[in-house]
């Protein structure tokens, strides 16, 4: 029989969860099942698409890696990433993303998890903003670590271990969904937000009192540095054009980390000075361009343009695998 009280217990008890109300969570009790994994049982393997996230109740489980270049990450040869016990979360990132895996999850022991479908996940979050707030929360440091990094090392330069340890620490990750404003003109904020994933819009109201767009911010662009400064309200307001995810800094923890690692401040000083001087212009917004529709007048024409078509990607700047075509 399943008592619904324990299956959401389990997962109330996550890391990954444990920051939701637990209220938020009972009305997956009824999306929940348990799942029995025998000692050695395979729970999935590697290059398998996720169907759902899984909790692990009571056992241990083991990770597992092939060692060789297209074998099975249940071969002999095969390395232990990591085990799980009573309490840790696995097959998250495929069932938030529907993604293949490269690893394969095998019973140490006999276990007991919690199994909650993908389809349902997916509904749940959709429902529940408060929910996938979190779970972004959680997911973003390991989803856009390396666009991060990058961002960083473009915005300071080399950082040692120490500085980048103590900005990660006191940096916030930020979600804002299309169509949500970051701020609004007017308002005051004491935040800087660097844009790792996403695209942003700078609006002003124009005589007529509608908005006018005055400046796209892509990959690695700032806003709200002039509020680690000072109080001054904001003269602009900024919405997600797309679903955005940012780097946030409070004013508070900005100027800590300025003391301490004063390249910080002299990006600022630069940043600053580049835009009082109109270096950074306000971009027309037909310049941006991220989505082009090809419609060829025959299919031969189709084929020869993807063959002489070079793709790049603009947010990020980088060259695409070239599209085959077949008629």
């Amino acid at each position: 029989m399943r008592v619904a009280g324990d299956l959401v217990q389990v997962i109330s008890d996550s890391p990954l969860l444990r920051s939701v109300n637990r209220s938020s969570l009972e009305g997956l009790g009824p999306e929940l099942e348990w799942i029995t994994l025998d000692e050695h049982e395979v729970l999935f393997l590697d290059g398998d698409r996720g169907d759902a996230l899984y909790f692990v109740a009571s056992g241990r489980l083991e990770i597992l890696q092939a060692a060789r270049e297209r074998g099975r990450a249940t071969d002999d040869d095969a390395q232990v990433l990591t085990t799980l016990a009573a309490g840790d979360a696995l097959g998250e990132m495929r069932a938030l993303t529907g993604s293949q895996g490269l690893a394969a999850v095998r019973g140490v022991t006999a276990s007991r998890l919690v199994r909650l479908a993908k389809d349902r996940l997916d509904w749940y979050l959709a429902t529940h903003p408060d929910v996938a707030e979190n779970l972004h929360a959680v997911f973003a440091p390991r989803f856009y670590r390396n666009e991060m990094l990058q961002v960083l090392l473009n915005m300071f330069g080399n950082l040692t271990d120490e500085v980048l340890a103590d900005i990660e620490h006191r940096l916030t990750w930020r979600h804002v969904a299309r169509e949500e404003a970051l701020f609004r003109q007017g308002e005051s904020t004491d935040e800087l937000f660097v844009l790792i994933s996403g695209r942003l819009q700078e609006l002003t109201k124009d005589n007529a009192g509608g908005d006018r767009v005055v400046n796209e911010i892509g990959h690695g662009g700032t806003v709200g540095e002039m509020g680690v400064l000072t109080d001054e309200i904001q003269t602009t307001s900024v919405v997600a054009v797309r679903n955005s995810v940012l780097l946030q800094f409070s004013r508070a923890n900005f100027r800590e980390m300025a003391i301490r690692h004063p390249v910080l401040n002299e990006w600022l000083a630069r940043l600053l000075s580049r835009k009082l001087r109109g270096v950074i212009q306000e971009t027309p917004t037909e310049h941006l361009t991220t989505n082009i529709l090809l419609i060829p007048a025959s299919d031969g024409a189709l084929g020869e343009i993807l063959r002489t078509t070079l793709f790049i990607d603009f947010e990020t700047g980088r060259m695409l695998p070239r599209f085959q075509h077949t008629r």
